[in-house]
C-alpha cells in the first residue's frame, strides 16, 4: 500500500476535534508518527487541543508524553509546561506532566 501518512495524520485530527478524550484516536496518531518518525509539529497540535476543548485532558497529555519521550524533546518541554501551568496554576494535570518531564530529565533521557 502506498498511505500517505502525513495526510492521514492531518485528517485524523478532525476525528480528534469531535472527541478530544477518545484515546483510539491518539493512539492511532501515536502508530502514525512513529511510523513518519518525525514529530510533525504535534506538540504544538496538542497544545492546540488542551487550549481549544480541555486542559485537562488525560488522553491528551498521556499522548503528549509519548511524544516528548519518544522525539527525546525534554528541555524544551520544560519550558513549555512552566507556561502552561503560569496560564493555570491549579491544573493538576499540567502539575503531573511537570513531574514527568522533570524525572525524564533527572534520567537524562
Amino acid at each position: 500500500l502506498e498511505l500517505d501518512l502525513r495526510e492521514e495524520l492531518s485528517q485524523s485530527s478532525e476525528f480528534v476535534d469531535a472527541n478530544p478524550k477518545a484515546y483510539q484516536v491518539w493512539y492511532h496518531r501515536r502508530w502514525l508518527l512513529d511510523s513518519i518518525g518525525e514529530e510533525c509539529g504535534e506538540l504544538a497540535y496538542v497544545d492546540s487541543v488542551l487550549n481549544s476543548f480541555d486542559s485537562k485532558a488525560y488522553n491528551c497529555f498521556s499522548h503528549r508524553q509519548w511524544v516528548v519521550q519518544r522525539f527525546s524533546l525534554w528541555n524544551q518541554e520544560l519550558e513549555w509546561v512552566a507556561s502552561f501551568i503560569r496560564r493555570d496554576p491549579l491544573n493538576n494535570c499540567g502539575w503531573s506532566h511537570r513531574r514527568y518531564v522533570c524525572m525524564g530529565l533527572s534520567r537524562g533521557a
